[in-house]
């Protein structure tokens, strides 16, 4: 039998030793907001590292800055919660432990931590 291997923009291919891989590369838009939200939640745990505080530390966090990220972390908002020990994501009142502006692919994002009350 005869594989040929033909590439294109969507699918790239590689044969070694007999075996053939295709692969699917290209990027959904549910793909890349997933990307975009795992990327956050990697920002916030080293905030919260960088905070010093507990692993298991409950948080309370505020997002602020371009809105199609801030629409991707609302739309996978118990995912970001749950990975990232938040029980407040929203309306931070009274000042943030730490903040910092970060930047995602195109966009910019403040983010706000403090430990949640109770914590």
């Amino acid at each position: 039998m005869i594989i040929t291997i033909k590439e294109n923009d969507n699918i790239t291919a590689v044969e070694d030793k007999g075996y053939f891989i295709a692969l699917e590369t290209k990027i959904t838009e549910e793909l890349r907001e997933e990307g975009l939200i795992r990327d956050l939640i990697r920002h916030i745990q080293t905030l919260r590292k960088d905070a010093d505080f507990n692993v298991d530390d409950r948080i309370e966090l505020l997002l602020r800055g371009d809105s199609e990220l801030l629409a991707a972390a609302d739309k996978h908002r118990s995912y970001l919660m749950n990975e990232t020990l938040v029980t407040h994501f929203g309306i931070l009142y009274g000042p943030a432990e730490i903040e910092k502006e970060l930047k995602i692919e195109q966009y910019t994002i403040n983010v706000m931590l403090r430990r949640a009350k109770g914590a």
